[in-house]
């Protein structure tokens, strides 16, 4: 490690976390080995690829979220904001589950009719 790498450690050491570290240092030591200053974003893509990251879809990113919100919800009040949020992740991840399996809706109406019945006027 070059004394200018080293000094940017002991200087930030405490801003990052050891995952973020173990970037840098991987970063670094692709910079040091290929002889380049800045890597481009195809390089880093293959450094962090190296290190394990995989890329997540958008459905398991928004079902994640609307996972953490709902735990939220149960330790604390919501902020508008949130609530919102959660409420349009509700109608997507219900959406999603229907195309997958649709609702029995010939019980459904069953039930309509029964509630129906017993409606007292």
């Amino acid at each position: 490690m070059t004394k200018k790498h080293h000094a940017f450690n002991e200087v930030n050491h405490g801003q990052y976390t050891a995952e973020e570290w173990e970037f840098i240092h991987e970063i670094q030591l692709f910079q040091e080995r290929r002889n380049v200053r800045y890597p481009t974003c195809r390089q880093i893509l293959a450094i962090a690829k190296a290190l394990g990251y995989r890329q997540q879809s958008a459905e398991r990113l928004s079902n994640e979220r609307r996972l953490f919100l709902i735990g939220e919800k149960s330790r604390r009040k919501l902020r508008k904001a949130e609530r919102l949020e959660l409420i349009g992740l509700q109608i997507e991840h219900g959406k999603r589950l229907d195309a997958l399996q649709p609702p029995p809706w010939e019980k459904l109406e069953e039930l309509e009719a029964f509630a129906r019945s017993l409606d007292v006027r």
